[in-house]
């Protein structure tokens, strides 16, 4: 079975004497719901992926917040809805958990009002002054 997001790896387990394979990503139904009629379609859910790796960047279990939107003019309302949910995530945060944040990493949960957006010739440049060379390929 061919990866739903090209080059990775996939669990294959036994199923009832099937060959069964561990989400990777609901990509393919999300999209097939943006056709239906949907604008916007997420899943927050276990995805596994069985790259050979030892980085602490690639992790082979981890919760994914999966977003697909149709009929987006630009990257920038991407971005916008990305803010959104940030916003309103650590909104119900702050609700639901503040006080045993504060108790267990004595720092508050912080609501921001706008997340900054930086061009790509900024970044390196921020980069360039940092004197941060390892790994710089990995930001793009």
């Amino acid at each position: 079975m061919p990866a739903s997001e090209g080059g990775a790896e996939v669990f294959e387990l036994n199923y009832f004497n099937r060959k069964a394979y561990l989400a990777q990503s609901p990509q393919f139904y999300k999209q097939m719901a943006i056709c239906s009629g949907f604008e916007k379609v997420f899943e927050i859910a276990p995805a596994f992926r069985a790259d050979p790796s030892f980085t602490s960047r690639h992790l082979t279990e981890f919760t994914s917040f999966d977003v697909e939107i149709g009929y987006i003019s630009s990257h920038y309302v991407v971005m916008k809805v990305l803010e959104e949910i940030v916003k309103y995530t650590n909104k119900k945060i702050k609700e639901n958990f503040e006080d045993e944040i504060k108790k267990y990493y004595n720092v508050d949960v912080f609501i921001p009002e706008n997340i900054p957006k930086i061009k790509m010739e900024e970044v390196y440049e921020i980069i360039g002054k940092s004197n941060i060379k390892e790994n710089v390929d990995l930001i793009c």
